[in-house]
């Protein structure tokens, strides 16, 4: 997997320069703008998510809980909810909790240390989420 020195080694130009051209954080040449881009496609080189996460601090993804996937009313409210966020330029992480309170709490802990920017949670009828979410490092909606 080709890397931004590779990108610039190949382009002929700094690891700044590369960061500018992928981020239109500065202004560049013409010129200088295309053989980075052309050395991107070369390389195959896409900018790396969690990379760009430790300067933004956001991975720019939600997590989903829920006890059943299957049941049509999730299934069309994780639709709705992928589609806005698509929009937003975030992705979302799905957690199916099979109606056990602890693998919610676990699938919970779990999408909040991967860096998840929201929860949108489902709980199951014994979730101690209901009494509080202010424990919790990021936003939280409970749906149902």
């Amino acid at each position: 997997m080709a890397t931004i020195k590779d990108v610039a080694r190949k382009a002929g130009v700094s690891t700044a320069t590369v960061s500018h051209v992928i981020n239109g954080t500065r202004i560049v040449a013409a010129a200088t703008s295309e053989a980075v881009r052309q050395a991107m496609l070369d390389l195959d080189y896409s900018p790396s998510v969690y990379g760009r996460a430790l300067r933004t601090r956001t991975l720019k993804q939600i997590g989903y809980v829920v006890a059943d996937l299957t049941n049509p009313f999730f299934a069309a409210v994780f639709s709705g909810v992928e589609q806005l966020a698509l929009q937003q330029g975030y992705t979302v992480v799905v957690s199916h909790s099979g109606e056990d309170a602890e693998l919610e709490e676990k699938a919970v802990s779990g999408l909040i240390a991967r860096g998840v920017d929201g929860l949108i949670i489902a709980p199951v009828a014994q979730s101690r989420l209901c009494e509080s979410t202010d424990a919790l490092a990021v936003p939280v909606v409970l749906i149902d």
